[in-house]
């Protein structure tokens, strides 16, 4: 996966993290005690539809990576050494010649 669509992932996170924070931080100060525990079951089910989302969405990218035959930098890098490599040993060998 890119680094881009890693950042936007951890941004995604990070966002909702504080988002989470700040809600949770106005509800304990604002929450009767009767609605407590129809919070917790609120915060647990979008904590599981986060991470559902989080799974569902690198899926997506990554099929969609694979469907346009996205190359990963290191592979590339990788092979454009190799490629110099031969080029130097096959300019090595015309020069003998």
């Amino acid at each position: 996966m890119s680094d881009k669509f890693k950042d936007l992932i951890s941004q995604g996170a990070e966002a909702f993290g504080k988002i989470k924070d700040t809600v949770e931080d106005f509800v304990d100060k604002n929450l009767t005690e009767e609605n407590r525990e129809r919070l917790e079951n609120l915060k647990k089910k979008a904590g599981e539809k986060s991470a559902e989302f989080e799974t569902k969405f690198k899926e997506t990218v990554d099929g969609f990576s694979e469907k346009i035959n996205y190359v990963k930098k290191e592979d590339y890098d990788e092979l454009k050494a190799k490629v110099e490599e031969l080029e130097a040993k096959l300019e090595a060998l015309n020069n003998k010649a």
